[in-house]
């Protein structure tokens, strides 16, 4: 204490490095922490570590038996961007998970347990780039609008699940998705389908293989500070706002190696990168159909949805055929009657009528 009773420079400078080492040293435990990131890859965890530190930016809890993400426990890692639990027991109980992390551009839930994803799943991630849920082959149903809210994202793998049908507007109504997963699935390619199809054929939207969209937080990193050099094509604002492209300078310098290559270094960025993927993208059933690729089926169900004749539309057609012949029974019947109650109201007419002037000859024949 100097004699004015402040302290010294020097007081202050140990004061805040050992708070520092503190925060350092707040490591979940059988995990590996660096500055901003917390690694827990392969340690069986059963749970959520706890004690993550607040500032962690990169969260990988890889090859684990965790089976449950507290969102309570998320909501406090506020300024996480990127999470990767794949690997794990994840299951169906994902509603409102992550509504506490709305800075979350990467997220990989692949190789879990899930069933189904509803517009709760994901709807809090409005800044979501990448979003990975293959590998999960109990997933069989996407709603509608499960990423009515992710408008941002470019990235979506949905292959090697158990999905037969993905409804067209659940893909198109993404404006910047340009890359999708759909290989090795259960395709249904019915008529049902072929407006998916055709969206497939006519889409600017790649179809990659496994090499696009993994790596590091580091490389998410260098494209948001690129694309905060000018206007942002990729990352929303709320994203290019919050992350500080000078408090993650060590990562970026731990991974410095890695070059830029393009303006999106870390995306597959010309056609010729999806093509390999294209390939596994084929029909299940019908049987007539399986293994075809879903492009070149578009012609046969075409033709076919528009030809051919089904059980259903037999039915429909007798079904029309008897309205129709019971809609002219009755409306014959009732031309019937009305011509009946019309002639007879006429033969009714003319005979008063004949009344009336056999009426008036009689009296003018008293009259004379």
């Amino acid at each position: 204490m100097s004699p004015s009773g402040r302290p010294r420079p020097l007081s202050l400078m140990f004061l805040l490095g050992m708070g520092m080492a503190s925060e350092r040293n707040n490591c979940p435990n059988r995990c590996s922490c660096q500055y901003l990131e917390v690694n827990c890859t392969g340690q069986q965890l059963q749970e959520f570590p706890a004690a993550i530190p607040l500032d962690t930016r990169q969260l990988i809890l890889a090859a684990n038996n965790v089976s449950y993400l507290p969102a309570v426990e998320l909501s406090f890692l506020s300024d996480l961007v990127y999470l990767d639990c794949r690997k794990n027991l994840l299951g169906d109980d994902l509603d409102f998970a992550f509504i506490g992390v709305a800075k979350l551009v990467y997220l990989d839930l692949s190789f879990n347990n899930l069933t189904q994803v509803t517009f709760s799943t994901f709807s809090h991630l409005l800044s979501l780039v990448v979003l990975k849920i293959s590998d999960n082959p109990n997933l069989v149903a996407i709603e509608k609008d499960a990423f009515a809210n992710n408008t941002w994202l470019r990235h979506l793998d949905v292959s090697r699940t158990g999905l037969t049908f993905l409804d067209t507007s659940t893909v198109r109504d993404l404006p910047n998705l340009r890359f999708l997963g759909l290989s090795d699935n259960l395709w249904h390619c019915n008529c049902s389908f072929l407006d998916f199809i055709t969206w497939m054929t006519e889409s600017n939207v790649y179809f990659p293989g496994e090499g696009c969209a993994k790596g590091p937080l580091s490389s998410l990193l260098l494209q948001i500070c690129v694309e905060r050099r000018g206007p942002s094509v990729l990352f929303p604002k709320t994203v290019l706002m919050h992350v500080d492209c000078g408090a993650h300078l060590l990562l970026l310098q731990k991974h410095r190696s890695e070059q830029l290559g393009s303006t999106h270094p870390h995306t597959c960025s010309h056609p010729q990168d999806t093509s390999a993927d294209a390939d596994n993208i084929t029909c299940y059933t019908p049987a007539g159909l399986r293994a075809l690729k879903i492009p070149a089926v578009e012609a046969q169900l075409d033709f076919s949805c528009l030809t051919q004749l089904y059980k259903q539309d037999y039915i429909f057609l007798c079904l029309i055929g008897f309205c129709i012949f019971f809609a002219g029974t009755v409306a014959a019947w009732l031309a019937g009657i009305c011509a009946v109650i019309y002639e007879v109201h006429t033969l009714k007419g003319e005979e008063e009528k004949e009344e009336e002037e056999e009426e008036e000859e009689e009296e003018e024949d008293t009259v004379t």
